[in-house]
């Protein structure tokens, strides 16, 4: 478990402590859209979004749009990732991200196939990664970061 909190909030000599990157794959989408801002409006550091065909654009005028998992961590080091995509998108977003070299993965697509899914805990498995889903409301340390669909009212 210290690894989750390790990856989600950092040591305090970090100087990114509590403010670590995410990343956004389906952020132009209308899940990902929404729960995006909601993730900012909690103060989530939403680095960069990814959606393919749509790199150079901004989402709210602010977060910079990747065509690519690799694009976006290679301009940010991010290595948390949310996925906002469809099930039938889930196993090629989830291998993109992993092997991109993304360490904390949130699926919230429900309805994935388990071969998928056992195929992708397999991948990450490899590249010592965890996987937080599918069909997840996403993990969250009150009052530091949120990582998901879940409202923040409950937690403190």
């Amino acid at each position: 478990m210290t690894k989750i909190f390790d990856i989600l909030q950092g040591r305090p000599e970090d100087s990114d402590y509590k403010k670590k990157g995410v990343i956004v794959q389906g952020i132009t989408g209308a899940y990902g859209s929404l729960h995006a801002r909601n993730m900012i409006a909690y103060g989530t550091n939403i680095v960069a979004g990814v959606t393919p065909g749509k790199g150079g654009q901004k989402f709210e005028d602010k977060v910079p749009i990747y065509n690519s998992v690799q694009e976006a961590v290679d301009a940010t080091g991010a290595k948390i990732s949310i996925i906002f995509v469809p099930a039938k998108f889930f196993l090629a977003a989830a291998k993109e991200a992993l092997n991109a070299g993304i360490k904390l993965l949130v699926a919230i697509p429900e309805h994935v196939p388990v071969r998928d899914t056992l195929e992708v805990l397999d991948i990450a498995k490899q590249k010592g990664a965890t996987i937080i889903g599918p069909n997840t409301p996403g993990i969250m340390i009150p009052e530091v970061i949120k990582v998901g669909i879940m409202p923040p009212m409950p937690f403190s």
